[in-house]
């Protein structure tokens, strides 16, 4: 049933071969953001 569902990419600009979409863009906001977190807990517990 969920194989049926799809929701196209939303172009946001091309650079070369690469296309950027919002997809990608909030998973690499939410990539940064998880390691800047993880590393300041790293630095707080001594690591």
């Amino acid at each position: 049933m969920l194989a049926g569902l799809s929701y196209p990419p939303v172009p946001i600009f091309d650079v070369g071969p690469l296309t950027m979409s919002l997809h990608g863009l909030f998973a690499g906001i939410g990539f940064v953001v998880g390691a800047i977190l993880m590393l300041r807990e790293a630095r707080r517990r001594g690591f």
